[in-house]
């Protein structure tokens, strides 16, 4: 019975842990990420320090719009750059964690694949 509740236990809630657990890597890292916050900020301006809204002549209003537009596009560029990373990590977090899915049920029967595999192949650290 004892071998049943553990057979059990694998094959059922200890899967769902593991896709829990999958589920909730990937949430973390696209909270890490935060794509949609970068998306919808994305012409946002970058860090501007220095443009001065109260300009009174035109030379001033002029470069309160330059300093403005170069701003936005290091703040879209970075932005941007950002988001891709974050699709890049989250594509390779998906893969290792269906990796993770597809080998959980595999891992009982390793131990008895490798017992096999010596027997037939042979210890590959004797010498000869």
């Amino acid at each position: 019975m004892l071998i049943a509740d553990m057979m059990r236990w694998w094959y059922v809630q200890g899967w769902l842990d593991q896709l829990s657990g999958v589920r909730r890597s990937l949430v973390r890292l696209a909270d890490k990420f935060s794509i949609g916050l970068l998306a919808r900020t994305l012409f946002s301006p970058f860090r501007q320090i220095s443009a001065d809204e109260s300009a009174r002549n035109a030379g001033g209003v002029l470069n309160v719009i330059v300093d403005k537009l170069i701003s936005r596009l290091i703040g879209a560029f970075l932005r941007t750059v950002m988001i891709l990373v974050g699709f890049v990590a989250m594509l390779v977090a998906s893969l290792i964690g269906l990796l993770r899915l597809i080998v959980w049920p595999l891992l009982p029967v390793l131990p008895v694949i490798g017992l096999m595999a010596t027997f037939m192949i042979g210890v590959p650290w004797t010498s000869v």
